[in-house]
C-alpha cells in the first residue's frame, strides 16, 4: 500500500504508516477474530477483558444508560473512532451497571476482537509497540475530550515526562500536548478541579491537553509518556481507573442533565398554570362587583398613589384594577393598573445625569427597599422624588439618584375611548408641550423684532447718515447689525432645537397611542387588513404628523413676522406723510 509521498506529509507518520499497516495485518490474521457490525448489531463495551480495533469503516461511541445489562435510555454522542483505532472493554460494575459504552457501526465496518491481554503482551514488542502506544494515546485522549469539551485553566502547570516535580496546593497541572501518566509520589490532588473525582498515589492517572488537575496539598508529581508507563504497569490496572473515573465523570453528567430537565418541566408547568389562572381572572373580570374594584394591601396601595402621581402629570386617567385580579394571584400589579386604565408602559434604563434631562415622569423604586416612587419633573433640568409611604417630595441629586433602583417605568398615554379626529389627534400632541411652545414662541418673536431692525437701519443710513456723511455713526451701526445678525442666528438654532423636540416628543406619544388603540380593537377587525396594510397605515400617521406639526409651527411663525412687518410699514407710511 505504498504510494507517492506528500510534500507536506510529516516525515514521522510516513515512517508510522507502514507499521500500523503490518500491525492491522498481523491481528487480522493472527491474533485476533474478524467480526461484521453495523448499525443494527451494535456493541456493548462491557467486557474489560476484551478489546476491539476498527478494521475497515468507523464507528461511534455512544454513552447509555442501563438496566439489567440492556440500553434503558437516549444514546449521547461522544465520538467517532475511525479505522485503525482500538476500542476497550470497561467494567461498569462498580457503578452498579448503569452505564456503558455502546459501539454502533454502518454497513461496511468490521472489527477485530481480541483478549486484551493479548495487546498487554504485544505492547512489549519491539516491533508493534509503537503501534499499540498510538491506539492506546488516541483513546485516551478521545475519552478525555469527552469528559472536559473545554480548554484547561489559563494558569496549568505544564508538567514534563521523566521527571519528578513538586506542585503547591491549589495549583492547576496539565499534560502541553501529548498523554502523560502522573503518579502523585506525595499528596492528593482532584481530577478536573472536581471533589468526587480525588487522584492519590494509588497507580498512574492519564492527562491530555483538554484534562487537568488542581492539587489540594503540595504534591510530588512524577510524569511519565506512554511507552514507559507501559513497561512501569504491564497489566494496565491505572487504564481501570481511568476507565472507572470515566464511567462516574459521565453517570454524574447524566444524572445533572436529567435533574435540568426536570427543573425545566417544573418551570414550564408552573408557567402554564400562571398563565392558565391569569385567562380565568381574565374572563372572570365582567363578573366582579362595582363595589369591589379596590385594590388592597399596603404594597399595592403605594403603587397605585404613585402611578396616580404620574398619570395625572401625563393627563392619563388612571382607574384601579378589580380587586380579585391582583389579590392572591401571580398576576404583576402594575400591569393589572395599566390594563384597566388602558395604557401601555416599558422598562427604562436611569443613565448618566438622568435627572439633568427633561425624560417626563417616571414610576421608580428605592433601591433598598424597593417601595415604589414618583419620578416627576419640577423644570426641564430637575426632577423631583415623591415617596407615597412618606409623603416627602425630595428633589433628585448625586446622593439620592444612588438611593434610586437604575431601572424605572415610563408610561404611555392613550387616545380617549370615543372616536379619534384629527382635531384630537392634534390637541392630544399638544398636550403637556408647554415648555417647548414657550421656547418656539419667544424665539419667534424675538427674530421678528430683530429682523425689524434692518429696513430701520436701511432708513437711517440713506436718510441721516449718507447725507450728514457720518462716517463713525455707519461703524457703529455696521457693528450693531453684526451683533444682531449674531443674535438672531441663535435665536433661530434654539428655536429649530425646540421644534425638534417638539415634534420627536409629539411623534412618540402619537405612534404610541394609535398602536395602543390599534392592539386594543376586537378581532374580527383584523380579518379585512394584512398585517403589512395595518403596520403601513399606523406608520404613515407619524409622517403625516412630522409634516403637519413643521408646517403649522412654520407658518405660525411667519404669521408672527408678517403681523410685525406690516406695523412697520403702517409706521413708515405715517411717518412719510
Amino acid at each position: 500500500m505504498k504510494g507517492k509521498r506528500n510534500r507536506n506529509q510529516p516525515e514521522a507518520e510516513l515512517d508510522q504508516r507502514p507499521v500500523e499497516e503490518l500491525f492491522l495485518l498481523h491481528l487480522r490474521y493472527k491474533e485476533a477474530r474478524l467480526v461484521e457490525t453495523g448499525s443494527n448489531q451494535p456493541i456493548l463495551l462491557t467486557d474489560k477483558d476484551t478489546a476491539w480495533v476498527v478494521y475497515t469503516g468507523r464507528i461511534d461511541l455512544f454513552a447509555v444508560q442501563l438496566a439489567h445489562g440492556q440500553v434503558a435510555g437516549p444514546r449521547v454522542h461522544l465520538y467517532r473512532v475511525e479505522a485503525g483505532q482500538a476500542l476497550l472493554g470497561i467494567d461498569n460494575a462498580q457503578i452498579g451497571g448503569q452505564i456503558g459504552l455502546l459501539a454502533v457501526g454502518n454497513k461496511e465496518t468490521t472489527l477485530l476482537k481480541l483478549p486484551i491481554s493479548r495487546l498487554q503482551a504485544l505492547s512489549q514488542d519491539k516491533e508493534f509497540g509503537p503501534a499499540i502506544v498510538s491506539m492506546l494515546e488516541r483513546w485516551v485522549e478521545q475519552l478525555s475530550n469527552c469528559l472536559s469539551p473545554a480548554l484547561p485553566p489559563k494558569d496549568c502547570l505544564n508538567l514534563e515526562t521523566g521527571r519528578e516535580r513538586v506542585v503547591a496546593s491549589q495549583t492547576h497541572a496539565s499534560a502541553k500536548r501529548s498523554i502523560l501518566w502522573i503518579e502523585h509520589i506525595e499528596g492528593k490532588s482532584y481530577f478536573m478541579g472536581q471533589p468526587q473525582f480525588t487522584v492519590n498515589g494509588q497507580g498512574y492517572m492519564p492527562l491530555s491537553a483538554h484534562t487537568w488537575i488542581e492539587t489540594i496539598e503540595d504534591c510530588r508529581i512524577q510524569a511519565q509518556s506512554t511507552a514507559s508507563f507501559l513497561t512501569h504497569d504491564p497489566t494496565w490496572s491505572a487504564l481501570d481507573n481511568f476507565h472507572q473515573l470515566v464511567l462516574q465523570h459521565i453517570w454524574h453528567t447524566a444524572q445533572q442533565s436529567a435533574q435540568a430537565d426536570k427543573q425545566r418541566l417544573q418551570d414550564r408547568l408552573t408557567s402554564n398554570q400562571e398563565v392558565i389562572n391569569e385567562a380565568l381572572a381574565s374572563l372572570a373580570a365582567p363578573l366582579v362587583l362595582p363595589g369591589h374594584r379596590t385594590l388592597t394591601g399596603t404594597g399595592q396601595k403605594t403603587l397605585l398613589h404613585a402611578c396616580r402621581l404620574v398619570a395625572e402629570q401625563m393627563g392619563i386617567p388612571l382607574v384601579e384594577p378589580p380587586t380579585h385580579r391582583v389579590n392572591g394571584t401571580n398576576l404583576d400589579p402594575l400591569a393589572e393598573i395599566a390594563r384597566a386604565s388602558r395604557f401601555q408602559w416599558r422598562r427604562v434604563v436611569l443613565k448618566g445625569c438622568w435627572w439633568q434631562l427633561d425624560g417626563g415622569p417616571f414610576l421608580g423604586y428605592w433601591e433598598e427597599s424597593k417601595q415604589p416612587v414618583a419620578i416627576l419633573p419640577q423644570s426641564a433640568k430637575s426632577y423631583v422624588v415623591y415617596d407615597p409611604v412618606t409623603g416627602s417630595r425630595i428633589k433628585v441629586t448625586d446622593e439620592v439618584a444612588e438611593r434610586l433602583s437604575p431601572f424605572a417605568i415610563m408610561f404611555y398615554r392613550p387616545f380617549a375611548s370615543q372616536v379619534v379626529s384629527a382635531l384630537d389627534m392634534l390637541k392630544f400632541g399638544f398636550y403637556g408641550r408647554r415648555h417647548e411652545l414657550q421656547t418656539i414662541l419667544l424665539a419667534g418673536l424675538a427674530v421678528s423684532l430683530l429682523s425689524l431692525v434692518i429696513p430701520i437701519a436701511t432708513g437711517l443710513i440713506f436718510n441721516t447718515i449718507i447725507p450728514n456723511a457720518a462716517q463713525d455713526q455707519l461703524w457703529q451701526l455696521g457693528f450693531a447689525m453684526f451683533i444682531i445678525a449674531l443674535a438672531v442666528a441663535m435665536f433661530q438654532v434654539t428655536q429649530n432645537i425646540a421644534v425638534l423636540r417638539l415634534q420627536g416628543k409629539m411623534g412618540i406619544e402619537l405612534q404610541a397611542a394609535v398602536w395602543n388603540r390599534l392592539i386594543s380593537l376586537p378581532a374580527s377587525f383584523f380579518r379585512d387588513y394584512s398585517a403589512g396594510d395595518l403596520g403601513n397605515r399606523a406608520m404613515g400617521i407619524n409622517v403625516i404628523q412630522q409634516t403637519f406639526s413643521g408646517q403649522v409651527i412654520y407658518a405660525f411663525l411667519s404669521g408672527i413676522f408678517s403681523i410685525f412687518s406690516f406695523f412697520l410699514l403702517f409706521t413708515i407710511v405715517n411717518n412719510w406723510h
